[in-house]
């Protein structure tokens, strides 16, 4: 695939994430989240993400992705960024008021990464699973474990 076929396929998840964020009036579940991550072989990279979801309906939300990744072995040569669309699969319906604090999903994340120094791009994708704990109504910690592990916060309205 070249460059072309990459930038359609995030034009493409991106006009999906905004035609998910209008059919989810009724659920208002967008959700923000800021987490630490591990990629790489044995999580030789480490790296910063934040990302944002909206719930589509009871069972799938739509997303996008942006991660800096740094290993810090040689940290002046290896800096990744990666820039992706996300599609979860959620287990539990969470939008429910009397539903349970915990929302466990299944998800894949394509796009691509970038490598700013080498001025090299690839297409990636990362397969998870994952859950999010809500300890107030908006407030949750999630985890997800999968291609790339990740451990954070996130802010539901």
């Amino acid at each position: 695939m070249n460059k072309n076929h990459y930038i359609t396929i995030i034009l493409i998840l991106l006009c999906l994430c905004v035609k998910a964020q209008e059919q989810t009036h009724q659920f208002k579940r967008h959700i923000y989240s800021i987490g630490l991550n591990a990629y790489g072989p044995y999580g030789s990279d480490m790296g910063l993400e934040a990302f944002y979801d909206v719930r589509v309906n009871s069972w799938l939300s739509l997303g996008g992705l942006g991660e800096v990744d740094i290993n810090p072995d040689v940290i002046d040569e290896k800096i990744d960024l990666f820039l992706a669309g996300r599609l979860n699969i959620h287990l539990f319906n969470h939008l429910k008021e009397e539903s349970t604090h915990w929302d466990p999903y299944l998800g894949i994340t394509g796009g691509l990464r970038v490598d700013p120094w080498v001025k090299d791009y690839n297409g990636h994708y990362d397969l998870y699973v994952g859950a999010r704990y809500f300890i107030k109504k908006n407030w949750a910690v999630f985890a997800e474990i999968g291609s790339s592990d990740a451990i954070g916060i996130s802010f539901a309205i």
